[in-house]
């Protein structure tokens, strides 16, 4: 109920992993948060992203 009744509702966002799925609120200075959680989801798409881009290169380090 308190929830509900926050000024700041602006800041609850859906985490940008397609497996999470959770809403947390952005408490970050510059509202740019993108995961729930950057020690689980955050790694887990940027590691993703790092692999694809080096798929793109060719492997090439």
């Amino acid at each position: 109920m308190a929830l509900i009744q926050r000024d700041d509702l602006d800041r609850l966002h859906q985490c940008e992993d397609a497996k999470c799925g959770w809403v947390y609120l952005d408490t970050s200075p510059r509202r740019n948060r993108r995961w729930c959680n950057t020690k689980d989801c955050g790694d887990r798409n940027r590691a993703r992203a790092y692999y694809a881009r080096q798929k793109a290169k060719g492997g090439q380090s």
